[in-house]
């Protein structure tokens, strides 16, 4: 969250001529146009950015529409749900997950992940004596808390699968975790699974008959066959990739103590293929058999550090937070029987910041710019830039809704400033964004905050010029 001079409002009403000469005047006028050349491409290419709506803990003086939120805090990843009526956010620090109806975009329910010890005694029943060993309970259950990461949702749209980043009690994800079960329609939370410690991103098959759970923490993968109502009927593996991360000693940053770092999940276009990647040591790309739970390939020779994988129209898009890029390759090359891929097969764009999310509308892939604070637009064919354009620090989220008319990102934070809000945007027929709602608790941002005392300045000086 901003603070400091960063979350000050300057207002031309304070301003002195000893303080403001003519020369500084044009320094205003100089920042001003070079602020909107640098912070609004979009301009160029006809489009407007506009801030039209702001949720969170308190009003945005530089929206006209805020509507309090107090609870956005550090959302994490957003999702809309198939038939496009509703945005879902999982806010980590929060414990909560919010839904908000889209175009109006005011609140249609909350969940808190807060479970009894009981939980704990259903958990242990879903699991088979012979995986028992992957899965470390307290040894007296407790209730918990968890933190919501990530989610999937079912096809037909009535569950949403919420994997949560770790218990409030289990502070090192030492413990197995748990993935969040919520009726949408209700706004409910109804049951819950257990998990390995750290899940991360869930993926479900597009027959709604597999979920597949990677877990960050400890190198291990759960395959849960679904039925027909969305509801898990059993595990039908848990299975460590190559050797379970020995955990009990860890005790400093789980996000870097993660052993291979499980990350990105997606199904191939069979429906039964499974990806996920490896953002750690031994970087590469695992297959999963889903119908018989197996791990079944490894593939080593891909771009640095794949973080989010995304497998839609024949193709595999990929994220680099560490490498700092986009890549995609090939489906049918990537899973060809007779030859191995290589490096070299796939096609890398490097993009001058580590990329987290990635979404594809149409032609047009979407990826969140952390390092920058901007959302990135790329032709999904050429992975060349299309337009980059400004949203809060840090991006990390991204989605994209049925219809390919709206974009979401969420700003979790970083180091203590930024974070705290999700932006929604319009994708326009030209492929520029227009910012039409952002859900924020947080003060001005820093270089809003600049623009606005560079206008009241301007404004004040040429004002005592002309008096």
């Amino acid at each position: 969250m901003a603070t400091g001079e960063e979350s000050a409002v300057y207002s031309a009403h304070d301003l002195t001529e000893r303080e403001f000469p003519m020369r500084y005047a044009f320094r205003c006028l100089g920042a001003v146009l070079l602020t909107g050349l640098l912070t609004i491409p979009g301009w160029a290419h006809g489009a407007r950015l506009v801030r039209e709506v702001s949720i969170g803990t308190f009003r945005l003086s530089h929206f006209p529409h805020s509507v309090i939120e107090p609870d956005m805090h550090s959302p994490k990843s957003v999702a809309f749900t198939p038939d496009g009526r509703l945005l879902l956010i999982n806010a980590l620090e929060a414990g909560k997950t919010f839904a908000f109806e889209t175009g109006t975009w005011r609140k249609a329910w909350q969940v808190s992940h807060a479970f009894p010890a009981s939980e704990q005694a259903r958990h242990e029943a879903l699991i088979p004596d012979n995986l028992r060993q992957y899965f470390d309970f307290p040894p007296k259950a407790r209730a918990w808390t968890g933190k919501p990461v990530e989610m999937a949702i079912t096809p037909d749209g009535r569950l949403a699968y919420v994997t949560s980043y770790r218990k409030n009690f289990d502070p090192h994800g030492h413990l197995a975790s748990s993935v969040s079960i919520i009726d949408i329609a209700a706004g409910k939370l109804i049951a819950s699974l257990p998990s390995g410690p750290i899940p991360k991103s869930p993926a479900i098959s597009p027959d709604g008959t597999r979920l597949v759970v990677a877990d960050w923490g400890d190198n291990t993968v759960s395959v849960w066959e679904l039925g027909k109502d969305g509801l898990p009927r059993r595990l039908v593996n848990h299975f460590a990739v190559e050797k379970r991360l020995n955990v009990s000693g860890l005790t400093g940053n789980r996000d870097v103590q993660c052993g291979y770092c499980l990350r990105g999940t997606t199904f191939a276009s069979d429906g039964k293929t499974v990806l996920i990647s490896r953002m750690s040591r031994n970087n590469g790309l695992d297959i999963v058999d889903a119908v018989s739970g197996a791990h079944v390939g490894f593939l080593p020779d891909v771009p640095t550090s794949l973080r989010h994988l995304v497998c839609t129209r024949g193709m595999v898009y990929a994220s680099s937070s560490a490498g700092k890029c986009l890549a995609s390759i090939k489906e049918a090359t990537l899973l060809s029987p007779r030859q191995k891929p290589r490096r070299e097969n796939w096609r890398v764009r490097k993009a001058d910041s580590g990329v987290r999310t990635i979404a594809v509308a149409g032609d047009v892939l979407v990826a969140a710019l952390h390092g920058r604070k901007e959302i990135g637009l790329y032709d999904a064919a050429s992975l060349a830039p299309l337009e980059r354009l400004p949203t809060a620090a840090w991006p990390v989220g991204a989605c994209v809704s049925p219809d390919k008319r709206w974009i979401a990102v969420t700003a979790q934070g970083h180091h203590g400033s930024g974070g705290n809000m999700v932006a929604v945007y319009r994708l326009e027929d030209d492929r520029q964004p227009t910012v039409v709602c952002s859900l924020a608790p947080v003060a001005e941002e820093k270089y809003v905050n600049r623009l606005r005392f560079a206008i009241a300045s301007l404004q004040q000086s040429l004002a005592l010029v002309f008096n």
